[in-house]
């Protein structure tokens, strides 16, 4: 897929000059623009969202990143949504041309509930630094896209040219911990580092003088076009697939439970028997609401490449409807809850199904229930035993799926299959320590 070079920075915000509520994040889209060269980045704020919609017409072949400042704009980006389709698709793309931020702080009352369809192309922040600690992932995404794209041409010009598109991209991972220390950002700035050390060596093979790796923070005269580099072919790749390849956790921002979608995900596989299902619906309304909070936090700590999507009790009928086989997590306080849990088991392909609550006393119960909820694939009450238990089932999951992708020959989705796998065991060693330091402390 083409990547716009031209990335807009778009703010949609009625209250400007002295009435201005968001001071940090006009302040931070000002700094953007002073600190960038070559006018690599444009910003603009709009008063009135029709003056915003016909920008957004008007330059179609820009990246745009749209930010609300709160949710009184949710029809007007619901709107943008459906107005663009091709660029809105299901699952959400990585280079999409437009991105959907907004700002709803947790005191701001009520929030509309909308359809799983629009909730996963519109990201939620509860605090202006969480918003622009995510927005500086995006943009040095923008920049590394831009990067790895020159690299891939492997030409003296286009690989200098992919030094300064790297330098942009380690620029703004470098301001997002700022606001918000994330693996994201951390991950990026490593591989971003290391392209730049490889960018160097394929220059010294042509060129007689020595290229310093603060080369990375400065310019560089542009080299000969005409000179054709030796590249490793391994190194000619897609700037998402490089971060797959490397176990670069996705971008993340921040959930708002029980409407919006957390997302956290690099790409999302078909539901055959060769591809892992990375979507989690957890069924909001059925569980309390601080055991959802901490249900969301341990999850989203451990599984860094799903779909974490929480339903409401109106949408069971929509997650019926789900045409792949994802992991479901749900209680059985209510009536509806149980209904639910039967509709889903009479599916002819049911999902991967985790309850948090009490097992049945007897064994004869416990015979009588599993034999007919048989989609059930744990059962806990607590919070933490049942995150680590999904947690383990997705690794395992992913290893029988490399091995099958191994026997094939397909070693991309091998790979990919894999690194999932390693990156859910490591984070998973990362929270039992954390838990294990906490204990000790």
């Amino acid at each position: 897929m083409a990547h716009n070079t031209e990335l807009v920075l778009g703010l949609i915000d009625k209250h400007t000059g002295q009435d201005c509520r968001c001071l940090m994040l006009h302040g931070a889209l000002a700094e953007i623009l002073t600190s960038c060269k070559n006018d690599s980045i444009e910003t603009n704020v709009f008063s009135d969202e029709n003056e915003c919609a016909e920008y957004l017409q008007r330059n179609s072949k820009k990246r745009i990143v749209l930010i609300a400042v709160d949710q009184s704009y949710e029809d007007f980006l619901q709107d943008i949504i459906r107005n663009y389709p091709d660029v809105f698709v299901k699952p959400p793309s990585e280079c999409a041309r437009i991105s959907l931020y907004m700002l709803c702080c947790a005191s701001s009352g009520k929030r509309k509930s909308r359809l799983e369809d629009d909730q996963l192309h519109t990201k939620i922040f509860e605090t202006e630094a969480a918003l622009l600690a995510q927005l500086m992932i995006d943009i040095g995404d923008h920049f590394g896209c831009l990067g790895q794209n020159q690299f891939n041409k492997k030409t003296c010009k286009s690989v200098t040219e992919a030094v300064k598109y790297f330098s942009q991209a380690n620029t703004f991972f470098i301001r997002s911990t700022g606001y918000q220390r994330s693996m994201a950002a951390d991950g990026r700035k490593a591989i971003i580092d290391k392209q730049i050390t490889k960018a160097g060596q394929l220059l010294e093979k042509v060129r007689n003088d020595t290229i310093n790796l603060s080369i990375a923070y400065v310019d560089t005269p542009i080299a000969n076009d005409t000179s054709l580099i030796d590249c490793n072919p391994d190194d000619v790749c897609d700037y998402h697939t490089l971060l797959s390849q490397n176990n670069t956790p996705a971008s993340r921002h921040e959930i708002f439970p029980p409407t919006y979608v957390h997302s956290t995900a690099s790409g999302h596989a078909e539901g055959t028997d060769d591809n892992s299902n990375d979507y989690i619906y957890i069924v909001g309304d059925s569980l309390p609401e601080e055991t959802s909070k901490h249900l969301l936090t341990v999850l989203r700590s451990i599984l860094t490449t799903s779909q974490i999507v929480v339903q409401n009790r109106q949408h069971y009928p929509q997650l019926l409807n789900v045409l792949d086989r994802p992991t479901v997590v749900l209680s059985l306080t209510t009536d509806d809850d149980k209904s639910l849990l039967e509709k889903l088991c009479s599916r002819s392909r049911p999902p991967a199904i985790y309850v948090l609550g009490s097992q049945p006393s007897t064994q004869n119960e416990k015979e009588t229930f599993f034999r007919k909820y048989f989609a059930i694939c744990y059962m806990s009450t607590n919070p933490e035993e049942l995150a680590v238990r999904i947690a383990i089932d997705m690794a395992l999951q992913n290893r029988i799926l490399g091995d099958r992708h191994a026997q094939k020959k397909d070693k991309r989705n091998a790979k990919r299959n894999y690194n999932q796998c390693i990156g859910i065991l490591n984070e998973l060693n990362s929270f039992a320590e954390s838990r294990v330091a906490g204990h000790n402390g």
